[in-house]
C-alpha cells in the first residue's frame, strides 16, 4: 500500500502563485491579482477532490482553503480532503461511490464496498466525537489507511483463489431447470424446418436462373477519378508545416530539459494537434519552451501548467483546460495569424504581432526551434 502523504496545496505553493501573478500581471490592480491567485488555488484543490457534484466540490474547496490554508497556514493534505468529504451526506449512494473511488486511487488498493462503508462510518464517528480537531484528522486518515490495507489484502487473496475454485467443480443443472428448454424444442424444430424450406427454394431458383432471358446491360465507361487538392489550413512555409518526427528523439530532447511534456500522453497530444492543424510539431513544442520552459517537472505548479503551456488566453492560471484543447487553440491562432504575410517578414515574427505582447518572442521561439531541429538531425546520424 502507498500511504499518500504528499501535500495537495502548500503555503509555498500559494507564495509561488502570488509571485508569478505579480510578475506576469504587473500592470493589473491588486484586486485582480487576488482574483487570479484565488482562482488558481481553487483549481489545484478541485482537481484532487472526489468526483462529487460541482456544487459540493466548490463548497469543500472553499472550506479547505479558508480553514487549512488561510487560518491554520498548513498544507492541504489527503487527510483534510478525507475529513471534509465525511461531512457530506454519505447516505447518498453516488457520493459514497465517489469517495470510495477517490480513496482507492489515493491509497492504490482495492477495498470491497461493504468494508469501505464500515471503515468510513467508523472514521466519521471518530471525527464527530473529537469535534473534527486538526491533529485528529491525520490520526483518523492514518487509521483508515491502515485498516483499508488489511481489508485489501484479504480481498486480493480471495480474488486470486476464486477463479481456481470456479474451474475445479462443474455443477449439473437439476431436471427442473432443464424443463423450460425442453418445452421450447417444438419451436426450435419449427424454425429449423422453415430454414430448410427456404434453402430448397433458393436452390431451385439458382437452377432456373441460367434458363431465364438475359437483359442487355448498359455499357460501363470507366471514368478516372479527379483529385481535388485539400484546402490549406494555413499559409506557413513548407518547413513549418506538419511532418512526421522521431518521437523517441523528441522525448530524449525533452527529458534533457526535465520536461513533463516528455511523458507520452502529453507529447502525443501535441503531435496529434500538430497533424490536425498542419503545423510542424517542433514549432508547437518550441512555443511551450518559450512560454513555460517546456514545463519543468520540478516546478511546483507543473501539473497545472501542463494543461496550458502555450499560455492561451493570457496564462495557464487564468485559463486551465486540457493540453489537447490548449494546443488546438494555439494551433488555430497560428494558422489564422500566418495568413497575408508579406514576403520579406519572417513567418514566426508575423505570428508574433498578435500571439505575444513581447516583440522579441519570435526570436526565442525561432532559436528553440532551430535547437530542436539540430538535435533531431544530429541524433539521426
Amino acid at each position: 500500500m502507498q500511504t499518500d502523504r504528499a501535500a495537495i496545496l502548500t503555503p509555498d505553493d500559494v507564495r509561488n502563485i502570488h509571485s508569478y501573478v505579480q510578475r506576469k500581471y504587473a500592470g493589473l490592480p491588486t484586486e485582480r491579482h487576488s482574483e487570479i491567485v484565488t482562482d488558481a488555488m481553487q483549481r489545484i484543490v478541485l482537481r484532487q477532490l472526489p468526483d462529487f457534484p460541482e456544487e459540493i466540490r466548490l463548497q469543500l474547496t472553499d472550506k479547505l482553503l479558508s480553514e487549512v490554508v488561510i487560518e491554520q497556514k498548513r498544507p492541504v493534505g489527503a487527510e483534510h480532503v478525507f475529513a471534509a468529504s465525511l461531512t457530506v451526506d454519505l447516505t447518498e449512494p453516488r457520493l459514497v461511490e465517489s469517495l470510495h473511488l477517490w480513496a482507492e486511487h489515493r491509497l492504490q488498493l482495492i477495498v470491497e464496498q461493504e468494508s469501505f462503508i464500515h471503515l468510513v462510518t467508523t472514521a466519521a464517528d471518530k471525527l464527530h466525537a473529537g469535534n473534527g480537531k486538526q491533529d485528529l484528522q491525520q490520526q483518523v486518515w492514518q487509521s483508515f489507511s491502515n485498516e483499508a490495507a488489511q481489508h485489501a489484502s484479504t480481498v486480493t487473496q480471495a480474488r486470486k483463489i476464486a477463479p481456481i475454485r470456479a474451474q475445479t467443480v462443474v455443477r449439473l443443472q437439476p431436471a427442473e431447470q432443464i424443463t423450460p428448454f425442453v418445452r421450447r424444442r417444438p419451436v426450435l424444430y419449427g424454425v429449423l424446418c422453415m430454414l430448410v424450406a427456404l434453402g430448397m427454394l433458393w436452390y431451385g431458383y439458382k437452377m432456373i436462373v441460367p434458363f431465364l432471358p438475359i437483359k442487355p446491360q448498359a455499357m460501363h465507361i470507366p471514368v478516372e477519378p479527379v483529385e481535388v487538392p485539400a484546402a490549406r489550413l494555413n499559409e506557413l512555409p513548407a518547413d513549418l508545416r506538419y511532418t512526421e518526427i522521431d518521437r523517441e528523439r523528441l522525448t530524449a530532447y525533452l527529458n534533457k530539459k526535465n520536461s513533463l511534456l516528455a511523458e507520452p500522453e502529453y507529447r502525443d497530444d501535441i503531435i496529434k494537434v500538430a497533424k490536425e492543424k498542419d503545423i510542424h510539431p517542433l514549432l508547437l513544442f518550441a512555443i511551450t519552451g518559450q512560454e513555460q520552459a517546456f514545463v519543468p517537472r520540478s516546478h511546483k505548479l507543473a501539473e497545472l501548467m501542463v494543461n496550458n503551456p502555450f499560455n492561451v488566453y493570457h496564462s495557464y492560471l487564468e485559463y486551465n483546460t486540457t493540453l489537447e484543447q490548449a494546443a488546438a487553440i494555439a494551433g488555430n491562432t497560428i494558422n489564422r495569424l500566418s495568413k497575408d504575410r508579406p514576403a520579406n517578414i519572417d513567418p514566426i515574427q508575423w505570428i508574433n504581432r498578435q500571439y505575444a505582447e513581447d516583440k522579441n518572442w519570435w526570436k526565442g521561439v525561432s532559436s528553440i526551434l532551430k535547437s530542436m531541429k539540430r538535435h533531431m538531425e544530429t541524433s539521426a546520424e
